[in-house]
């Protein structure tokens, strides 16, 4: 099979439906900002090697493919295949995860500035992203009824990134430069 098809050379794409759309269109959007947070997500997986660290993001990924495909059907559900979407299972394991590593960190008082290895830079870069493909999911939100669950899994994730930066970052004894507001004389 080949990979291109010169269907796109005019500026469109289909979605699931069927439909072709212009690759500017908010789904298309939404969809490669996505595609982009699951990119940055894989290199954080390359630079990392805790073997729960990546299974866990593994998981995030398959998800985040699973909502792409949810997305590229809108309007019309009917064209869903048949895969796992997410659920408030998934949204309460990225919870107990997220308390479990907020167990292990000291309480943070400020805000951090992003750095100190290039790994939990990686991890603020796919937390920055993913607050980007929730902005763009709640766009889709005045135009199509997409299920609760996306948006909550997508917030609850960014959550899980900072988090995660600040876990590794521990664990990696890199520094954490808290922001410390400067005032005006």
């Amino acid at each position: 099979m080949k990979v291109y098809t010169r269907q796109g050379d005019d500026g469109t794409t289909a979605l699931l439906t069927g439909e072709r759309v212009s690759k500017t269109h908010s789904i298309i959007v939404t969809t490669g900002t996505i595609d982009e947070l699951n990119s940055w997500l894989g290199l954080l997986r390359d630079k990392f090697s805790d073997p729960s660290t990546t299974d866990q993001i593994i998981h995030v990924q398959e998800l985040l493919m699973s909502i792409a495909t949810q997305i590229t059907t809108l309007p019309d559900p009917k064209h869903l295949p048949s895969i796992d979407y997410v659920d408030e299972s998934d949204v309460r394991a990225l919870e107990k995860t997220i308390d479990q590593m907020s167990d292990q960190l000291p309480p943070l008082r400020n805000f951090v500035l992003p750095g100190g290895h290039e790994c939990v830079s990686y991890t603020h870069l796919a937390r920055a992203c993913c607050r980007r493909s929730e902005r763009s999911i709640v766009e889709l939100t005045n135009f199509y009824e997409i299920p609760p669950m996306v948006l909550n899994y997508i917030n609850r994730l960014s959550d899980y990134l900072f988090v995660l930066s600040r876990k590794i970052a521990q664990d990696l004894s890199a520094d954490q430069v808290v922001w410390k507001p400067q005032r005006k004389a």
